[in-house]
């Protein structure tokens, strides 16, 4: 199994992807595209954040707390 590296710099707010054993680097992309990224990892990982905006992640720091937290809000209206 490959193992993969998640750079961020900090100075523009791009993240790299890294391959942890080449160091070789797959992609390069902003701060919105990663959260966009996780989001669809979330929907592979059936945890529910379809209903999710990058608008939603920007402060999370749990992607399935704030799946189970938007679907709960969304069922209480």
């Amino acid at each position: 199994m490959r193992g993969y590296e998640v750079i961020h710099d900090g100075s523009d707010g791009s993240m790299r992807l890294k391959t942890a054993h080449s160091g070789r680097v797959l992609a390069v992309m902003s701060a919105d595209e990663a959260r966009q990224l996780w989001i669809n990892l979330g929907v592979a990982l059936g945890l529910g954040t379809e209903a999710l905006t990058v608008k939603n992640v920007r402060s999370a720091s749990s992607l399935k707390a704030l799946a189970k937290r938007v679907k709960k809000s969304a069922s209480a209206k």
